[in-house]
């Protein structure tokens, strides 16, 4: 800059020691007799929260609601207040909801359970697609003014034994959690969790109809297949194995000694239909028609029992159906990068049987 323009800088904090509220940096310079703010510092509404809680409160959330409609920085002086009342509430345990929906139920199931052993509150993230299809009551929100600390699970299907004690501090958990064992203390609860919405309860109701029979000692099995993205490479390479047609046989003759004196119906449902006919050949078999995917999942988990082949997806109708569950114990390849985060005692529910 020439020697010959006065020059001059001038800071201004506005200055906050709460975390994680904003704090304003304005900079400005002197040039001559023009003066300008420096373009990259963000417009901002600024409110000093001052009376009772109750009117720091809709201070807040105004300015806030404000700031963000018009694309701005909320600034809040004198926060200290409303911070302390979020540091005095309860810890709680936070995770977001992703991939599909079988990983979902596991993350939130396991964030139940997890959360309820050690008194705290679980906070779910982009609940939206769970709560389309059940009726959760869980949809807190992550409070802005908390400290979050952030917890990765060692590994997706074993247990975590670390995860029984989090450290005093609210915890941002990260993983797969699909152990039966994060949640075994509040199975009763995690079954009222994933009911079926009156819209999803009626159209599997119509579907199921049509299969359950009038013919007495009738008992019908869900068969899920799962082997579309099993097949792509990257999952064949990591360790995905799909269930070959001698599975079925030997999974039908095995629910029949278990089941005697019954008339079975196996009702069959997968991503890969023309597969399955003409694969899976038994007198007993019908074949459920292309859903959506919580269709597949309410009908097959109102069946007395069920046959999975391998997946989150299967596992869940598995689970909810709460009868007798058979399942394909080639599913993880041994050796395989998918294998060492696998544990067959963690994944699998006491009780189910696995066959090769």
């Amino acid at each position: 800059m020439p020697r010959h323009l006065s020059t001059i800088f001038c800071v201004t904090f506005v200055c906050i020691n709460v975390f994680p509220l904003y704090i304003l940096v304005k900079i400005f310079y002197f040039s001559g007799n023009s003066t300008r703010m420096a373009e990259e510092a963000p417009l901002s509404p600024m409110v000093q929260l001052n009376h009772r809680i109750g009117n720091q409160m809709f201070m807040y959330a105004s300015t806030f609601g404000h700031a963000r409609a018009q694309h701005r920085v909320p600034v809040f002086i004198e926060a200290r207040n409303l911070s302390r009342m979020a540091e005095e509430a309860p810890l709680s345990l936070m995770v977001q909801l992703n991939h599909r929906i079988g990983n979902q139920m596991f993350m939130y199931a396991s964030t139940f359970g997890l959360a309820r052993a050690q008194h705290r509150v679980p906070v779910f993230i982009e609940a939206r697609n769970l709560s389309r299809i059940f009726k959760i009551t869980s949809r807190r929100r992550m409070n802005s003014f908390k400290r979050w600390r952030v917890f990765k699970e060692s590994s997706y299907a074993k247990f975590d034994s670390k995860l029984r004690k989090f450290p005093e501090t609210n915890i941002f958990l990260l993983g797969f959690l699909q152990s039966w064992r994060y949640f075994h203390n509040v199975d009763d609860e995690i079954r009222r969790e994933f009911t079926f919405v009156p819209s999803i309860q009626k159209k599997a109701d119509v579907v199921i109809s049509d299969y359950r029979s009038n013919v007495t000692n009738h008992v019908l099995v869900g068969v899920h297949v799962r082997r579309g993205d099993f097949l792509l490479p990257f999952s064949w390479h990591h360790g995905y194995r799909v269930a070959k047609a001698s599975y079925f046989v030997k999974a039908f003759a095995k629910m029949r000694s278990l089941v005697p004196n019954k008339n079975l119906t196996f009702l069959v449902a997968s991503d890969d239909l023309p597969w399955c006919r003409d694969n899976i050949k038994d007198a007993s078999v019908k074949f459920l028609p292309n859903m959506t995917a919580e269709i597949h999942l309410a009908v097959l988990s109102r069946c007395d029992h069920v046959i999975i082949t391998g997946g989150s997806f299967g596992w869940w109708i598995a689970w909810l159906a709460n009868g007798i569950t058979i399942y394909y114990k080639g599913f993880v390849k041994i050796y395989s990068p998918l294998e060492e985060g696998f544990s067959a005692r963690d994944y699998y529910p006491p009780g189910w049987i696995g066959l090769p």
